[in-house]
């Protein structure tokens, strides 16, 4: 997908990590773009792995009927040497729905304008208790567009201002630094 990206070179696969999913795929990357990156005795190395387990991975996936199991492999490819990993099977994953809402919500109150400390202050910290059936209700919060809520007022997105002007077309002028905002981009405080 990389040659699609304007401007975009050769020279530029450098500065990234890339992944290729898929042996077909992964032949294809170290056909087009190996040589440059890699020395020929890792290629080689890389390719003997390759063709060790592609036999494997067509057997395992010889018995699986549903394509969201299959069995694929990964080429990351960083500064060092290329690595091939198993991707894994998401079946038997779960996941701590309660900790990751808790993380959402401390990261909303640290870039939430206006409160104390890098927007944590004591009663922030304080946890929200959720059951396994109920979703984390957060605090409130300033919105970006949409309607406003009630006790809020408009306020600029790039100076802050709240001394705005709505003109005929529904957009917002704002009076400090002249700038004119579309309605669902205005920030409600």
């Amino acid at each position: 997908m990389t040659k699609q990206i304007p401007g975009f070179t050769n020279d530029d696969r450098s500065l990234f990590t890339e992944i290729i999913i898929g042996i077909p795929k992964i032949r294809h990357y170290l056909n087009t773009y190996g040589k440059g990156k890699n020395s020929e005795s890792n290629l080689a190395k890389l390719t003997r792995n390759l063709d060790a387990i592609e036999e494997y991975i067509d057997q395992k996936n010889g018995l699986v009927t549903d394509d969201a199991r299959l069995l694929r492999v990964a080429l990351i490819v960083d500064s060092r040497s290329p690595k091939l990993y198993f991707l894994p099977n998401l079946d038997k994953v779960s996941f701590n729905y309660q900790e990751i809402e808790e993380a959402k919500r401390l990261a909303r109150l640290a870039k939430s304008p206006g409160t104390i400390g890098n927007g944590l202050d004591s009663e922030s910290l304080k946890p929200y208790t959720a059951s396994n059936n109920q979703m984390v209700s957060l605090p409130p919060k300033t919105t970006i567009g949409g309607s406003h809520q009630s006790g809020t007022s408009p306020h600029c997105p790039h100076c802050g201002s709240a001394n705005l002007k709505l003109q005929n077309d529904d957009r917002y002028r704002c009076l400090d630094c002249k700038k004119r905002t579309v309605s669902n981009k205005i920030v409600w405080k």
